[in-house]
């Protein structure tokens, strides 16, 4: 006789749903600003745009929060918070600008190389040395991300060498992001991190983008929204996610961006790629893998 399903095996199932749906959220917000720059042409508005958007409509969503909960609001904003925002912010623009430049496979595998560059600057940045599995995991995400970024190297006139630096650009600053996060999450709760990390975004990308303000309201208006809640409800469902789901079952599953990336922009949206590149994405993939099951035998 099979045992009932218990409450919370039911409540890690709907997390580990939630966590796979922020996966394709978040490449669904590349897709939309691929399409939509693609659409408009010369008359676009550019990816810088979308993340405009994007933070805009998540600042106000947390304004209207903390102005219903005025008691969880902190004035006084610690250092490492302010560093998690810009670095955030500066990750989100270069990510869309290598979906601008070059297609949103490509930059989504490059985006995800930031567990690489998290375990190479926490030597640097926190002093920590790094052990045998991190070394071996940095090995492989460096000749994965040199496979993957090989076919613009060897051809630098390749359309894909300016989105291929702002992938790699987007990895580095998220991985700084990440490494801020930690400190950030000691000393604030996720929802001002959140509020001070959309707000960052909006104002450092408004004096860019203002004049385009008008040209938003044309063709690409259904795409810079399609990409904004898309972006939002990626950051939601991967936040809700980790309410009942370990670190390590919620990196491995985030990781999944990767071959979804590359098997959807193959299939559905004839981006060009080649097998050096689909073995690097594979090799990243596998280095994320061996951090994440790392992270969870020292937790043991």
């Amino acid at each position: 006789m099979s045992q009932p399903i218990s409450t919370a095996q039911i409540s890690r199932s709907r997390c580990i749903l939630l966590n796979i749906a922020s996966a394709f959220f978040f490449y669904g917000a590349t897709v939309a600003v691929y399409r939509g720059i693609d659409v408009a042409g010369d008359q676009s508005v550019g990816a810088l745009s979308y993340a405009f958007l994007r933070n805009l409509i998540g600042f106000l969503f947390y304004l209207v929060f903390f102005t219903l909960n005025p008691q969880k609001m902190k004035f006084r904003v610690p250092p490492v918070l302010f560093i998690r925002a810009v670095f955030n912010a500066l990750a989100l623009f270069a990510f869309y600008l290598s979906v601008q430049y070059g297609n949103a496979g490509r930059a989504n595998v490059l985006n995800m190389t930031y567990p690489v560059f998290v375990a190479m600057l926490s030597g640097p940045l926190l002093a920590e040395k790094p052990d045998r599995m991190t070394l071996i995991m940095l090995g492989l995400g460096m000749i994965g991300l040199f496979m993957h970024f090989s076919d613009a190297l060897i051809a630098p006139q390749s359309d894909h060498i300016i989105g291929d630096l702002f992938g790699v650009f987007s990895g580095i600053t998220a991985a700084v992001a990440v490494l801020a996060l930690r400190g950030a999450a000691r000393v604030a709760g996720s929802s001002l991190i959140l509020l001070w990390m959309f707000g960052t975004g909006t104002v450092l990308s408004f004096p860019i983008i203002m004049h385009q303000i008008p040209q938003m309201f044309g063709a690409e208006l259904p795409f810079l929204l399609l990409s904004a809640a898309c972006g939002l409800l990626g950051q939601w469902t991967l936040t809700e996610s980790y309410r009942n789901l370990d670190a390590t079952t919620g990196s491995v599953l985030s990781g999944l961006r990767i071959p979804i990336a590359l098997v959807s922009g193959l299939l559905f949206l004839d981006e060009p790629t080649s097998i050096m590149a689909l073995l690097g994405g594979a090799l990243i993939f596998s280095g994320n893998l061996l951090l994440a099951f790392k992270s969870s035998r020292r937790k043991l």
